[in-house]
């Protein structure tokens, strides 16, 4: 168990490390940590609430290891505040040192070498062993000439020093050549996500719930470490069955999902997303022809890449899928959006467009679902002879 880290007094949130309350030590976690420090950046990637800034500032805790932390926003695209402010981040681990030059308008004609020397700088003051962590990359990452600086300033880490990057996505196209060569080292969504182990342990430490019952939740999280959290205290202080539970925290998880997704990407994605919430998995030209929507296949990367509550995978083609909460919640607000009649005619199509791709049983499921047995008992006729020859009797019955 990690004790609690609080903020220092007087200290600015921008550049404080997080707040950590009974953070339990991912020792899995910590070991890879230990293991990527070989390169000198370190990429943790996932989605909101997966538990980046929790484990980066336990492994800092338990690890008592000397660190600059500063929280990334939109203001950092203007470069001389961003330069300011990691300034003032590790005047607050050395403060005797001399202080890290500003970027004055004399600077701005060589930035590339004037980041480069701020690097040097930065990395020569800092004690053996030190951490740097930019925490919310994605808020400022979109902006070309923030990545150029953070590139120049990822080419001045030494040997004795890491910087450790926390964002939705992973490293766009302009560190391409670091990943490449392994100066930046990649850690993904999918070693984030909460072992059957780590859950028990989380849950252990707060309740003394039932291990079948919270292997059980994490199932049903799929391994999002902020949908167990929220779970977990709806057991802690409500029934404790898990459909009741799932009732409970569904006010909780859906506001989550609303703050963190819809209300922050653009009013275009809002009206595409929830109609895709009725298809288990969709390839890109599923989505396109179901919703209507031309940049569907652009849409979809953007969702995958951002690590916004959508896996990609590979088949014969490409499918993606919603993590199954974000699918739920997904599915409530477009019950909200359209009349009963409308969601019908949209799963009568979706089950339409899945025949004709061959994914029989989806297609059925939809046709059920909006109440069109003719259609349902069509495409059970149509497909028997297939389905009885794969031994799928329980699809025919």
């Amino acid at each position: 168990m990690v004790k609690n880290v609080s903020r220092v007094k007087g200290i600015p949130a921008k550049i404080s490390p997080p707040r950590l309350y009974d953070a339990v030590a991912r020792k899995r976690l910590f070991s890879l940590l230990d293991e990527y420090r070989r390169h000198p950046a370190i990429w943790l990637s996932g989605p909101p609430g997966s538990g980046k800034t929790t484990l980066v500032g336990s492994y800092i805790a338990a690890h008592k290891v000397p660190s600059v932390w500063l929280q990334i926003d939109a203001g950092d695209a203007d470069i001389a505040t961003f330069f300011y402010f990691l300034g003032e981040a590790t005047k607050q681990l050395v403060p005797r040192r001399k202080r890290l030059p500003l970027l004055t308008p004399e600077h701005r004609v060589d930035l590339a070498g004037f980041s480069r020397r701020f690097g040097r700088l930065l990395f020569e003051s800092l004690p053996a062993g030190s951490l740097v962590v930019f925490d919310n990359f994605q808020e400022a990452s979109k902006d070309s000439l923030f990545q150029q600086v953070v590139g120049e300033l990822i080419s001045q880490i030494p040997q004795t020093s890491n910087l450790i990057v926390l964002s939705r996505g992973d490293p766009d196209a302009s560190f391409s050549s670091q990943v490449a060569n392994q100066t930046i080292v990649v850690l993904p969504w999918q070693e984030l996500r909460l072992t059957e182990a780590e859950a028990l342990t989380i849950a252990q430490s707060k309740s003394n719930l039932d291990a079948a019952l919270i292997r059980e939740v994490n199932e049903k999280a799929n391994g999002w470490a902020a949908g167990f959290i929220l779970m977990l205290e709806s057991l802690k202080y409500g029934s404790q069955d898990l459909g009741a539970m799932a009732m409970e925290s569904r006010e909780n998880i859906f506001a989550y999902f609303a703050q963190q997704t819809l209300n922050k990407i653009d009013e275009n994605i809002r009206r595409f997303l929830p109609q895709l919430s009725i298809l288990p998995s969709f390839t890109p030209h599923l989505a396109r022809e179901l919703t209507s929507e031309p940049s569907a296949p652009d849409i979809l990367e953007y969702l995958f890449r951002n690590q916004l509550f959508t896996t990609r995978r590979f088949e014969s083609t490409i499918q993606y899928e919603f993590h199954p909460l974000f699918r739920a919640f997904l599915f409530d607000h477009l019950k909200t959006q359209t009349t009963d009649a409308e969601l019908r005619e949209l799963q009568q199509r979706a089950g339409r467009l899945l025949v004709e791709a061959g994914a029989v049983d989806s297609a059925i499921d939809l046709l059920i679902s909006a109440q069109d047995w003719v259609s349902a008992a069509n495409v059970l006729q149509t497909n028997s002879e297939k389905l009885y020859g794969q031994g799928r009797f329980n699809t025919l019955t």
